[in-house]
């Protein structure tokens, strides 16, 4: 665990030395310290950033940005990047960002495999139309109805594909030591 956590932070080292510690060019627009940013960089975070597009917001965005580095760069030289602590929550947020990115990819890949009926369909207006739940016609209700079964089916997919992943994998709990049993 240690090993992935130090590869991490060395990738994400790399990527920002690669990405932000270019030495002086003519495109560099903000430099604190050693830290570099080119003027298409700035354009860039400034566009995805959420501040009014105009010289106020741009304004109040380098200033926000300043200071976060500044504040980045004094956690750094004080060592706060290799404590324990936040070593885990980077640990955390990694193992977060990788679990988002495979539910996405494989439920994409999944869905491209589903698909309903005409029959199923009407089977399920009938049901809701016993229960008291038809909120309308079938023709009314179509898209509703359509996406529902969609994603039931899409749901069992992908529950029987992670079902199959854990029966081909060597997993081993100890429930006593857990306080299970």
């Amino acid at each position: 665990m240690r090993n992935r956590i130090k590869f991490w932070l060395i990738l994400f080292g790399l990527i920002f030395t690669i990405g932000c510690a270019k030495g002086p060019s003519k495109t560099t627009a903000v430099r604190i310290n050693e830290f570099v940013m080119s003027a298409d960089e700035f354009k860039e975070r400034f566009e995805n950033s959420g501040y009014p597009a105009d010289k106020q917001g741009r304004e109040k965005f380098l200033e926000h940005l300043i200071n976060r580095k500044l504040l980045l760069q004094e956690a750094e030289r004080m060592g706060l990047d290799k404590e324990p602590e936040f070593l885990k929550e980077v640990e955390r947020f990694w193992e977060e960002i990788l679990l988002k990115s495979i539910v996405d990819r494989k439920s994409k890949e999944l869905a491209g495999r589903v698909s309903v009926n005409e029959d199923e369909m009407r089977a399920q207006y009938e049901k809701m139309v016993d229960k008291g739940s038809a909120e309308g016609s079938y023709e009314e209700m179509y898209e509703r109805i359509k996406w529902q079964l969609l994603r039931e089916k899409q749901t069992r997919v992908f529950n029987e594909w992670l079902r199959e992943l854990r029966e081909s994998s060597d997993i081993q709990v100890r429930r006593q030591v857990l306080g299970l049993d």
